[in-house]
């Protein structure tokens, strides 16, 4: 089968920073100063001064700069795990944790993700509102295997081994950026509800 992907230009460094903002990667205040910081360190791309105050990781900034227009743009489909992946939101290791758990509970992939704490339900949301439109409302629990997130383990674990690996899983520079005192940016990433009723059951 062969591919088409809508032509899309890369995004600019303000569209990166709503991008990742609006996939709950960063705040608002992780926002507004990183682009302070890029008034500053001009010669750095907005990802790099995300990467290098440990917001993100390096992979999830060069998918987001790189590859998300391309990525929206395909007409077929991997799975929402092959994703997760290849955005460096998760490594194969958690991908299988989730899928040994989706066929324990029944529970669809993006759900167990947001229930074992690998993602926020909100980036799930994201996920899901551009790639997977149809099921942002499905039920919570797999009834066949021809729904469009179930996959058997092995197509996940080949979809995920075609994509890139991470480059830089630790999130880690090669340079330091200086403290900024306004506005105060790291809030802590919120974990997944402790109750079951406070999730909203996709994915």
């Amino acid at each position: 089968m062969t591919l088409t992907a809508t032509s899309c230009p890369p995004p600019t460094p303000q569209r990166l920073g709503e991008l990742l903002r609006e996939a709950h990667l960063v705040t608002e205040a992780q926002l507004q100063v990183a682009l302070y910081d890029q008034q500053e360190y001009s010669q750095l791309r907005l990802g790099e001064i995300f990467v290098a105050r440990g917001w993100i990781n390096q992979r999830t900034a060069d998918f987001f700069a790189d590859e998300w227009g391309w990525v929206r743009g395909q007409s077929l489909r991997k799975p929402l795990g092959a994703y997760l992946h290849q955005a460096g939101l998760m490594d194969t290791t958690t991908v299988e944790i989730i899928v040994q758990e989706q066929r324990h509970n029944g529970f669809r992939f993006g759900a167990n993700a947001v229930l074992l704490g690998c993602i926020d339900q909100q980036t799930l949301d994201y996920f899901l509102e551009h790639l997977f439109p149809e099921e942002k409302d499905a039920a919570p629990y797999v009834f066949n295997s021809k729904q469009t997130l179930i996959q058997p383990q092995s197509e996940i674990l080949a979809a995920i081994r075609r994509s890139q690996p991470p480059k830089d899983p630790s999130g880690t520079a090669p340079f330091e950026l200086r403290e900024r005192t306004a506005p105060k940016a790291s809030a802590p990433r919120p974990t997944a509800p402790a109750e079951d009723a406070d999730i909203a059951w996709i994915g």
